[in-house]
């Protein structure tokens, strides 16, 4: 005959008694932390010649000079590099024109990276008869003189534009459809053996474009512009590269070109 089991939670067991934390060393240790904390506080503050920035680095300029970039990152010799606010440096060096991305990085003890990448001009635009140039996000680089050698393609006739300055960000639904046309003309052939003069941004679906050595316009709109660019090129090659329109070619009813 088993005898009984005593269950497993009836076992009592010792349990050590905590001592109560004195009020007084809880005081003390706080003050050990905040002595610390002021120490080191005090220590980078006015070690200013061990912590200070002797150096700045520049990395991926390549159109950008790197002096303008120093100069907008206002970060010198007199500043700390342990209390250096590098999100305040960053958002001064974006507010360059042609820096896309920043990066600015602490090296310890005294030398500061930045990190750039550049924005690259795709077209130029013409705003109340003034050239700027802008990047594939319609960010303007800068404003060009007029008879300045200008980044391909020109893109005019944009609705209700004026008064922008560089760094903006152009806000236009016509310019941005430009953009588009050009870069699905540029992935065909036919864009090595004609030389595109001008893109009139007319409305959002209405684009037309112009060559020198054509003598009608391409409209485009209403999007799919790949397809209309395809649709265009194999109608180009199966003419022999020669298309017998005066006034233009339509590209916006599908399968059905309009042309005269």
């Amino acid at each position: 005959m088993f005898g009984k089991r005593k269950h497993r939670g009836a076992r009592r067991r010792n349990k050590r008694k905590r001592k109560p934390i004195q009020k007084g060393a809880v005081a003390k240790r706080l003050l050990l932390v905040a002595f610390f904390v002021w120490t080191g506080w005090e220590f980078v503050r006015y070690s200013s010649d061990v912590l200070a920035v002797s150096t700045i680095g520049i990395q991926g300029a390549v159109t950008i000079d790197e002096e303008a970039i120093v100069d907008a990152c206002d970060v010198t010799t007199a500043d700390n590099i342990f209390l250096l606010d590098v999100d305040a440096v960053r958002e001064r060096v974006l507010d360059m024109s042609r820096v896309k991305e920043c990066k600015v990085t602490r090296i310890f003890p005294d030398r500061v990276v930045i990190s750039v990448r550049e924005r690259h001009p795709e077209a130029t635009v013409l705003i109340d008869n003034r050239a700027y140039e802008i990047d594939g996000e319609c960010v303007v680089l800068c404003q060009l003189p007029m008879a300045a050698e200008h980044t391909e393609p020109y893109i005019t006739n944009v609705p209700e534009l004026a008064n922008v300055s560089p760094g903006e960000r152009v806000d236009a639904r016509p310019l941005w459809e430009a953009l588009a046309v050009w870069r699905a003309f540029s992935g065909i052939s036919m864009a090595e053996d004609v030389v595109v003069s001008e893109i009139a941004a007319v409305k959002h679906n209405d684009i037309r474009m112009y060559c020198d050595e054509l003598p009608f316009e391409i409209r485009w709109g209403r999007g799919d512009y790949v397809t209309q660019a395809l649709r265009l090129d194999l109608l180009w090659n199966a003419k022999d590269k020669t298309l017998d329109f005066d006034e233009y070619v339509d590209l916006r009813y599908g399968q059905d070109l309009a042309c005269k």
